[in-house]
């Protein structure tokens, strides 16, 4: 999923690696925004599957007394909702995202995301109590990428911090950041180990920047060369 952007605007010619994604991925022919079509509230209507109404994400920006009782606060930093998660009893979401009904048929989900720390939490928010797996390289830069903590100290001693985002620069070492973090698998069945090197399929002539997918594990991430 990418924000705002046209389908017709992936092509094997200007976007070749989104375009291999599509094809070799699931595409959504007929997919729509909920209304208020803004990021949030469709970040949490992808993890849960209902409207609105019924997840309780109304808003790029919200008012909650107890989360802030002067003014409407931003769901886009995560630490905002981290605040709406414990004033409600961990209810931030108020129904079920798909990490949890995954994890309750001993299944696992990774959300990797190199967008705002609020959107990457909605996609999984239960990932810091240990059900599935949530990588954003700027959740506490430096010290918190990933959730659980065993997966944040993987991600950090393989990778390292995720480099500097500033307002007027391309975020394209970001997301090259987030691409090589996706390249994990995560085995919820055995003590929530991760083995990268099973997963990443390198090709020692393929092109630097060039990508394979692996399709091991119970997760085929996209995977990339060196």
């Amino acid at each position: 999923m990418i924000d705002g952007l046209r389908p017709d605007s992936i092509t094997a010619e200007d976007t070749p690696t989104l375009f291999r994604m599509r094809t070799e991925g699931v595409e959504f022919t007929n997919s729509h925004a909920v209304f208020p079509t803004v990021t949030r509230v469709n970040a949490a209507a992808l993890s849960t599957g209902t409207q609105p109404g019924t997840n309780g994400i109304v808003g790029n920006e919200m008012y909650v007394p107890a989360v802030d009782p002067r003014r409407a606060f931003d769901t886009g930093d995560y630490r905002n909702l981290l605040r709406l998660d414990h004033a409600t009893g961990g209810r931030v979401l108020l129904a079920r995202t798909l990490a949890e009904r995954l994890h309750a048929r001993d299944l696992g989900l990774a959300a990797v995301s190199s967008g705002s720390t609020g959107s990457a939490f909605l996609l999984n928010p239960s990932a810091p109590s240990g059900i599935g797996v949530l990588i954003n390289g700027y959740l506490d830069p430096g010290k918190t990428v990933a959730y659980p903590p065993d997966v944040n100290a993987t991600v950090l001693a393989r990778f390292g911090p995720a480099p500097v985002k500033k307002a007027a620069d391309r975020y394209d070492a970001a997301v090259a950041w987030t691409h090589v973090a996706e390249a994990l698998r995560y085995r919820p069945l055995d003590a929530r180990t991760l083995d990268v090197r099973s997963v990443v399929d390198v090709d020692p002539a393929a092109t630097p920047g060039t990508t394979k997918t692996a399709k091991s594990g119970p997760f085929a991430t996209p995977a990339v060369a060196p």
